[in-house]
C-alpha cells in the first residue's frame, strides 16, 4: 500500500517530522477547507505546507512547529484563494471586453462619441494609455503584459484604473460643458 504524504524523512528529526505529519494533517486541512478551499485543493495544499516545513527545518526550523504550520497553511489557502477569484475576474472581464468591442459600422454620434473618448484618453498617464491603444488593437492580455513588460494581472490593473479615470474624465467634462465650459479651456485635466 502506497503510503500519501512527503518521502518518509531520515535522521534525528525525521521521526519528529513524521510524528508531527501525522498529528497535525487533519487540523490543516480544516483549517484550509475553512477558508474557503476545496476538499482537493485543500489537500494539495496541506501537501505544499508540510513540504515547506520540512524544507525549512533542514535550514533553520522554527520555534513552534505547529503554529508555524497554521499560519502557513491560513497564508497559503487566502494566496489560493486570491489567484482563483483573480483568474475568475480576469475571465469576466476578458468576455466583457469583447461584448463592449466597437461596431465595425459605428454610427455617426458613435464615431463623435469614439473621437471624444480617443481625446479624453490621450490625457491619460503614459502606462494606462499604452494600455488602453494595446487592448483597442485587439492584443491579448497575455501580448499586451509582454510588450509593457508586466504581468498579466498589471494589465488588468492599468486597463480598471484607466476605465475608472476615463470615467472620471467624462464626468468631468459632461459637469463643465453643462456650465458652458470645456476641458480645453480650463488646460488639462488629471484625475
Amino acid at each position: 500500500m502506497q503510503r500519501e504524504g512527503p518521502a518518509r524523512p531520515t535522521g534525528a528529526d525525521g521521526a519528529g517530522f513524521v510524528r508531527l505529519y501525522v498529528e497535525q494533517r487533519e487540523r490543516i486541512i480544516s483549517v484550509i477547507r475553512r477558508i474557503g478551499v476545496s476538499d482537493a485543493d485543500a489537500e494539495d495544499i496541506a501537501e505544499a505546507v508540510f513540504l515547506a516545513l520540512y524544507e525549512r527545518m533542514q535550514s533553520a526550523p522554527p520555534a513552534e512547529p505547529v503554529g508555524w504550520l497554521l499560519v502557513a497553511a491560513r497564508k497559503k489557502a487566502a494566496n489560493w484563494r486570491s489567484r482563483l477569484f483573480h483568474s475568475r475576474e480576469l475571465l469576466t472581464a476578458n468576455e466583457n471586453l469583447e461584448k463592449l468591442a466597437p461596431d465595425p459600422a459605428p454610427l455617426q454620434d458613435e464615431r463623435l462619441a469614439s473621437a471624444e473618448a480617443r481625446g479624453l484618453a490621450r490625457r491619460l498617464p503614459p502606462d494606462l494609455r499604452d494600455a488602453v491603444r494595446l487592448c483597442e488593437d485587439g492584443q491579448p492580455w497575455q501580448q499586451i503584459a509582454a510588450s509593457l513588460g508586466i504581468s498579466r494581472a498589471g494589465v488588468y490593473v492599468r486597463l480598471h484604473s484607466a476605465a475608472r479615470t476615463l470615467d472620471r474624465l467624462i464626468n468631468v467634462e459632461h459637469r463643465r460643458q453643462s456650465h458652458g465650459r470645456t476641458a480645453t479651456d480650463q488646460g488639462s485635466l488629471r484625475p
